[in-house]
């Protein structure tokens, strides 16, 4: 698993509209309740994406998932509190139940979606060793149609072999009212400034015990045009001098932007088709994420 020798891992795409598909209605549990049939159960025809839920607590709502095990990190993601409109979310090892286990990684604030104008549209995106997560969010009144929240969890690609690396990252802040920046920490104004109260950075866990707090990068800032071609960019993280691509997921080097949940083909490695959303709620960005196979 390196960026020489990548391991080519097949995708499963998963929207609001399938049929049978669970609701994003800002009810308690309902990003959860998303995961749980995407990532370890299905629903209607879709098969799920080859993770487990080995522990959940009705109770509570707290539902643990666990990524396809192998040569590889196994890690736990842990999610709590669904309020339908954010969640705590929490990367474990060694979990032997909803509670307990050694936690690593946790962003500075719950994950937030669902704030301000939402849709109800979703999109899930995964392998059996990570998975983005989009929905329409926007701050102010009108369609968020290139607008939205996101949400990263799993592998990342190294440019090392066997040096395992697993990332978490995802829409939050102090805000409540859905003004969120953009995985970029791109705010309305085009900044980046890495404002905590509408932006939180990545946690990278490097092999067992090394945790980071890192920003992702690009060739792309999202703020100038490079090009006025549809040529797309990776992003990557830098970490103690190593170099990690988050896998699959491009930025594009125009400014151009399109609306969430378009399909689009474009040529990286290999002709691909890519699911475009966008990640902040303020400001119009895409990401471009490849929806036929992921390298790791």
């Amino acid at each position: 698993m390196s960026l020489l020798t990548p391991e080519i891992l097949p995708v499963k795409v998963y929207k609001w509209d399938d049929a049978g598909a669970p609701a994003l209605d800002k009810t308690a549990g309902c990003v959860a309740t998303i995961f749980k049939a995407c990532l370890a159960v299905g629903y209607g025809t879709k098969e799920p994406a080859g993770w487990t839920m080995p522990f959940e607590d009705t109770a509570t709502g707290i539902k643990v998932f666990r990524p396809d095990v192998g040569p590889h990190t196994d890690f736990y993601l842990r999610c709590a509190a669904d309020t339908g409109t954010e969640m705590a979310s929490q990367v474990y090892l060694n979990m032997t139940d909803a509670n307990t286990g050694d936690l690593k990684l946790q962003c500075a604030t719950a994950f937030k979606y669902a704030k301000a104008n939402s849709t109800g549209k979703w999109l899930l995106v995964a392998t059996p060793r990570g998975f983005w997560f989009f929905c329409d969010q926007r701050f102010s009144d009108g369609n968020p149609t290139k607008t939205g929240a996101y949400f990263y969890v799993g592998d990342l690609q190294n440019a090392v072999a066997g040096q395992d690396a697993v990332y978490l990252q995802h829409t939050g802040g102090a805000n409540n009212d859905g003004a969120y920046s953009d995985i970029f920490s791109r705010s309305l104004n085009n900044t980046v400034d890495k404002a905590t109260n509408r932006y939180v950075s990545g946690k990278i866990l490097l092999g067992a015990n090394t945790v980071l707090t890192v920003d992702v990068n690009s060739m792309s800032d999202s703020l100038v045009s490079k090009t006025t071609s549809p040529h797309l960019t990776p992003i990557f993280i830098v970490a103690e001098g190593d170099l990690y691509l988050l896998p699959s997921v491009y930025a594009p080097l125009s400014t151009a932007t399109a609306n969430n949940f378009d399909v689009v083909t474009a040529v990286v490695d290999t002709s691909s088709n890519m699911v475009v959303h966008a990640t902040g709620g303020r400001s119009s960005s895409n990401l471009y994420i490849n929806a036929d196979t992921w390298s790791y």
